[in-house]
């Protein structure tokens, strides 16, 4: 990977003088096990070998979905973190991140939902298919109560 671990101190100051792009990733520790308890799958062990250096801030200064998405939650002191279960791969990430912030005592406790399948069998269950089909989908802006914690939609 070209970055400035792997280029040096001097080819990095080199390369931001002449404003050369760049973004900033979480260098992700090696030889390390990440466990995520979760809700509805349990004890979850990823080997931190196999997480790459994720990029967090884009060379257009934006945040990434994984940053902006724990900082938001840790922000509004979201205690639960309910979603399907294609974001479970992505949760010992998250993990690392809260980790490396110093907001581990305050990470929430995640649950990794099945996902739910069209009426026709292809595809995840949408709003717009609701709206299609004449069924109610909920609103992501409905507000969900979840012990004594009130937060819109699901984080």
């Amino acid at each position: 990977m070209r970055n400035s671990i792997s280029l040096g101190k001097e080819k990095t100051e080199e390369l931001l003088a002449a404003n050369t792009p760049w973004v900033i990733r979480l260098k992700i520790p090696t030889g390390e096990e990440v466990i995520v308890e979760d809700m509805v799958r349990g004890t979850v062990r990823v080997s931190s070998n196999e997480i790459d250096d994720k990029v967090l801030l884009k060379g257009d200064g934006m945040p990434t979905y994984h940053l902006a998405n724990v900082v938001d939650d840790h922000l509004m002191e979201i205690t639960h973190v309910i979603r399907g279960e294609e974001w479970l791969p992505s949760t010992p990430l998250h993990v690392l991140l809260y980790r490396a912030l110093g907001w581990e005592d305050t990470m929430p406790k995640f649950a990794h939902l099945p996902l739910l399948i069209k009426p026709t069998g292809k595809g995840k269950l949408s709003k717009r298919d609701g709206d299609k089909m004449g069924f109610p989908v909920c609103s992501s802006s409905l507000a969900t109560s979840f012990k004594g914690r009130i937060f819109n939609g699901v984080s």
